[in-house]
Order: structure tokens, then C-alpha cells, then sequence
């Protein structure tokens, strides 16, 4: 009667459970449902993995039901990674270049190229700045907290202008005092001062043709024009009424 009822107890758990113990392998043919915690030595699987709550590798590293990974230590990546929206509370170090949307890139080296405009809405400091094209600035620019150009093309500086080449001036209006040859004038009041630590010459020529001379006007005292030049035929000073052109 015992023999009986121990094998009736076997055909009813083969028949309901459908699982079989052999040695320390479990195969089911249904879910394997564990309320404790399980500790797997190595686990694998060629399908998928799912898990209600928060998964956790090797006590460091975690993943939440939202979705959120999050561990202690360097994540490490052999292959390419997308990343959909990407941030940071600390540093970003890449030890290669860095791609941006595909047409920026940063390089190990430190250099930055882009396939189109860098637009920066607050200060941007340059320890050096270089171009083999033109540079173009909607506002006033600042150089060196002294000299600035405004939007209208005018240069303001709160020094001298040193210019070591020829200069070329369209137009040029000095509200008061213009000085050439001398960062110390001699002379407070004048309106055009030339000093020089040598003689200093005045060349008043014409590039028109052996004919054409040079001529200095000026106003008289009562509001005529002079004129001054050197006669061509006797070689003489010549001052008279009358304009230059």
C-alpha cells in the first residue's frame, strides 16, 4: 500500500510540474518563479533578459526599472556608442576625437573644427586666435580691454597706434591734434605737428606727370584763399589769391 501511494505522489508531480531535477540542473518547461534571491556563479542566455526591478552587477553596477544605469567606476566601450541625450554633472574626458552631430570634432591634441558657424552667446577668451580667412564680428570688439572696433568700422584706442608699414586712409578727420613722427610732441597747441630727431621734411609731390607741382592753401585772416607755389618758369615762391583746385 506505501509503494502505492509513493508512486501515485511522483506521477502527479511529473504530470502537473513538468519539471525534473537531475544532479544540480533545473530545466522547466514553463517560468521558473523565485520569491528569494537567487545567486547565479555564471548565467547566459541566447535570448533576452528580463527584470522587474533594479538588476545589479557585481554590487557596483545597477539598472532601474526607468531605465537608468548607474555604477561606481569607468564604463568601458570597445565598439561605437549612441547616445540619445547625453549629460553631465562633472568632466567628460575622450581620449580620441570626439564627433558632434557628425560635423564637429574635437582632437586628442586639443583643436577644434567645425563645418560651420560656432555661435557662443556669452565671453569667449582666446589665448591665441588665427585665421587664413576673414573674421567677422556683429558687434564691437575688444582687444586687450584697450582698443575697439565698433559695428560702424571705427578703431577707438586708449594708447598710441604703432604702425610699422605704409598706411593707406581713404578719409582722414582729427577732431583736434594730429601728430606725426613724435610720441612727444614739443608743442600743446598746434593742430598738425611733424617733429622729428633729425631734420624733418615736408615732400608735397605729384605723381600726374612732369608738369604738375604741388601747392599749399590756406585762409587769410579775413576769410580769403591762398595760395601757395613754385612758379615753373623762374623757380620762385609764389604766394597769391586764389585756390589750389
Amino acid at each position: 500500500m506505501a509503494v502505492a501511494v509513493v508512486a501515485g505522489v511522483f506521477l502527479v508531480v511529473g504530470t502537473v510540474g513538468a519539471s525534473t531535477t537531475i544532479s544540480t540542473d533545473i530545466s522547466t518547461d514553463g517560468t521558473l518563479a523565485v520569491t528569494g534571491l537567487s545567486s547565479l556563479t555564471t548565467a547566459s542566455t541566447t535570448g533576452a533578459v528580463s527584470v522587474a526591478g533594479a538588476l545589479w552587477v557585481g554590487g557596483n553596477a545597477t539598472t532601474t526599472a526607468a531605465g537608468a544605469f548607474s555604477t561606481q567606476s569607468t564604463i568601458s566601450v570597445s565598439g561605437l556608442s549612441s547616445l540619445a541625450n547625453a549629460s553631465t554633472t562633472g568632466a567628460v574626458s575622450v581620449a580620441g576625437a570626439l564627433w558632434v552631430g557628425g560635423n564637429a570634432t574635437t582632437t586628442a591634441a586639443g583643436a577644434f573644427s567645425t563645418q560651420s558657424t560656432i555661435s557662443v552667446s556669452g565671453l569667449s577668451s582666446l589665448a591665441n586666435a588665427s585665421t587664413t580667412g576673414a573674421v567677422s564680428v556683429a558687434d564691437a570688439l575688444w582687444v586687450g580691454g584697450n582698443a575697439t572696433t565698433t559695428s560702424a568700422g571705427a578703431i577707438s584706442t586708449g594708447s598710441t597706434l604703432s604702425v610699422s608699414a605704409t598706411s593707406t586712409l581713404a578719409t582722414t578727420t582729427v577732431s583736434r591734434f594730429l601728430t606725426v613722427g613724435s610720441t612727444t610732441p614739443q608743442h600743446g597747441t598746434a593742430d598738425v605737428l611733424v617733429d622729428g630727431t633729425a631734420t624733418t621734411t615736408l615732400w608735397l609731390a605729384s605723381s600726374g606727370g612732369t608738369d604738375v607741382g604741388a601747392c599749399i592753401q590756406m585762409k587769410g585772416p579775413a576769410g580769403a584763399n591762398y595760395r601757395i607755389y613754385v612758379s615753373g618758369a623762374a623757380n620762385a615762391l609764389v604766394v597769391e589769391a586764389g585756390l589750389c583746385k
